[in-house]
């Protein structure tokens, strides 16, 4: 019982010192972020575990190449928000295989009718991928993967 009254104030300092910061990612995880706004914080919010909301209005369906592990090219198609993707840098969403096969699944095989022109609510992950050249500053592009439809919150279809 001793050592259990020695412990308490330590443990009164360690709720203490995580409770900011748990209030901040669910903060984080509640705010709807803009495509430009993503950009804008960069790197600071490709953390790996807290879950963004991002809402815009699809302007394009970009197809982006992609060389897995093995290789094999493909392309991946990209959600494009309006001045939200450039040839490199930017903001766009990939929507992967699984999420591809779910829409098909589901007789959504059009996705220029399924999406452009309407209002995306997201929520996934951020990610960056940087693209360095040589004598030129870093450009940064950012994403949120889309690999299954709950991350679709909303879709005016």
């Amino acid at each position: 019982m001793r050592f259990l009254n020695s412990m308490l104030p330590l443990l009164a300092v360690v709720a203490i010192l995580l409770t900011p910061a748990q209030s901040t990612e669910a903060a984080d995880e509640a705010k709807i972020w803009t495509p430009k706004e993503i950009v804008r914080e960069g790197t600071k919010l490709c953390d790996n575990s807290t879950k963004r909301v991002v809402e815009f209005r699809v302007a394009s369906i970009r197809p982006v190449s992609k060389i897995d592990a093995d290789g094999k090219k493909s392309d991946v198609p990209h959600l494009v928000p309006a001045g939200g993707f450039a040839r490199f840098g930017g903001f766009s969403a990939p929507l992967e295989n699984e999420y591809l096969a779910t829409l098909t699944k589901n007789g959504i095989t059009d996705l220029e009718s399924h999406f452009v022109g309407k209002q995306v609510k997201i929520k996934g992950i951020a990610g960056a991928s940087a693209l360095d050249l040589i004598g030129r500053e870093t450009i940064w592009s950012y994403y949120l993967t889309l690999r299954s439809s709950d991350q679709i919150l909303t879709n005016d279809r």
